[in-house]
């Protein structure tokens, strides 16, 4: 009889897959988190996954200790996550992300090289900090090599490890955005034809972060200051509109008017300009595209003419009509909506894994993943 039960409790193992640590963001609209489990061909497929608003601002929440209890408590709650297991990531204002070149020295190895230019830069006591870095270019091109070398203050990184502790939460690791979102893009586009590279434009509430993949290697990251609220604010300024007016005008207008470019023709000739929204905003987006270019220039230096494949929306913007299509416009690639991972039956089709505000957490349920690199 123990020989029998050994065997189902066998079989009910290899039905049910082994279960990643529970992604955890703190994103621009709620609490996101992400655990994902491995189907017999060795894919990730998403068994919970679930996105709760927040009662205040973001910023309101992560100041009170309860409310990110209630929070966390909430979320596990409404998806069937197993354990209490996290990775989670940073905050991007508190963590610093600085493209740096570096040579190394006969018998040095690089993070002794990269400590040595960060003692020199950062004039504080660098015991105040955490440092880390990610490799970009280890093949010394003119004998220098390129990382993207991460900063935060200590006190800060202990502080969000507290906050989750007293939340009742397990934290495994503790990352940056980035480096999620790489792992995740890397996942999704894995098995689909040659490497390629993909740039992922992730709009959040104050700042917009540009992020290229190659493959498996995070190529570039840059903060641009621009979000959801200054467009809204430039709305709000221009029409004397309040934030929440804004948005359900952006919502029945779009940022990019439909139909093709002679009925957009028509409509500048009938009315002078093709909507309030697009002509108040189109500014402050040619402003974001600039910088995709010079993203764009910097990737197809660092793969020595690669093309930039497509490029992944991510953020609040994501879900505002005419979003992708205005920056298709307007950067000339394929702006979309990233896909979405399988799923374990169950999950609903619009929470799934690799929406737009579920990439950063699904990136962060892949770290240890049997393909994470």
């Amino acid at each position: 009889m123990s020989a029998l039960r050994s065997l189902g409790r066998q079989l009910k193992r290899n039905a049910e897959p082994e279960c990643s640590p529970i992604g955890l963001e703190f994103g621009a609209d709620g609490l996101h988190m992400v655990q994902l489990g491995w189907a017999s061909h060795g894919k990730p497929v998403v068994r919970a996954q679930v996105m709760v608003p927040y009662a205040v601002r973001r910023q309101d929440t992560l100041n009170s200790p309860a409310a990110v209890k209630k929070l966390i408590k909430q979320a596990l709650a409404k998806a069937p996550f197993k354990g209490r297991r996290v990775v989670t990531a940073l905050a991007a204002e508190d963590t610093r992300l600085l493209s740096v070149t570096y040579q190394t020295r006969a018998g040095e190895d690089d993070s002794a090289a990269i400590g040595k230019l960060m003692a020199e830069r950062i004039d504080d006591d660098l015991a105040q900090f955490v440092i880390d870095y990610i490799p970009v270019r280890t093949e010394a091109r003119d004998g220098e090599r390129l990382a993207l070398v991460v900063i935060s203050e200590r006190n800060k990184v202990i502080a969000h490890l507290e906050l989750l502790r007293k939340a009742g939460v397990e934290v495994e690791a503790l990352e940056i955005a980035p480096v999620a979102i790489r792992r995740a893009v890397s996942t999704l586009i894995a098995g689909h034809g040659p490497s390629k590279d993909v740039l992922v434009i992730n709009v959040g509430d104050t700042a917009t972060h540009l992020v290229v993949v190659s493959g498996r290697r995070l190529l570039f990251e840059q903060q641009i200051d621009l979000g959801v609220s200054q467009l809204t604010e430039a709305l709000t300024d221009a029409l004397d509109l309040t934030p929440e007016l804004a948005l359900e005008l952006i919502a029945k207008h779009g940022l990019r008017p439909a139909g093709d470019a002679a009925a957009r023709e028509n409509q500048l000739q009938e009315t002078g300009h093709f909507s309030p929204v697009s002509e108040i905003l189109g500014p402050r987006f040619r402003g974001l595209v600039n910088e995709i270019r010079r993203a764009l220039q910097f990737a197809a230096t660092e793969t020595r003419g690669g093309q930039m494949a497509e490029a992944f929306l991510l953020g609040p913007i994501a879900g505002w009509p005419g979003a992708t299509d205005l920056l298709s416009e307007l950067t000339g690639l394929d702006v979309r909506i990233p896909p979405c991972l399988s799923k374990v039956a169950g999950v609903a089709n619009e929470t799934a894994a690799g929406s737009t505000g579920a990439m950063i957490a699904t990136g962060l349920a892949l770290r240890g993943a049997p393909d994470d690199a």
